[in-house]
């Protein structure tokens, strides 16, 4: 799995060094792609998430990874594909979580230690 997750990581490090913009124009990010890859169903639980919903998020973690090893495989490196499959996931688990929820995830995700 960290194999995968360092594919991951490389394969879209690219992606945001090509699609960076000046400081004062930049949107804010929602989440690394670590962190929609490594946020772990304990964590999603001490965020206040039901059982329900921690298998749903967790469903999505493994589609996503599913998508990025499918990617890989085809050699593929096309930035717009990669950061609309990525935002589709995002999109999916902010409709699972409450307003709070996702913003504690959003939080966590700011606060963790970057792991290189």
């Amino acid at each position: 799995m960290n194999k995968l997750i360092m594919i991951f990581a490389f394969a879209f490090a690219s992606i945001a060094n090509a699609s960076a913009q000046p400081p004062d124009t930049q949107q804010p990010t929602l989440t690394s792609d670590e962190c929609l890859l490594n946020t772990t169903d304990e964590t999603w639980t001490a965020m206040g998430l039901s059982s329900e919903q921690v298998e749903q998020v967790m469903a999505i973690q493994t589609l996503c990874q599913t998508d990025c090893t499918a990617m890989q495989e085809r050699g593929g490196s096309d930035p717009a594909l990669a950061q609309a499959m990525l935002e589709k996931h995002r999109e999916t688990i902010r409709g699972i979580l409450s307003k709070d929820q996702h913003a504690k995830w959003i939080a966590w995700c700011a606060e963790r230690p970057v792991k290189g």
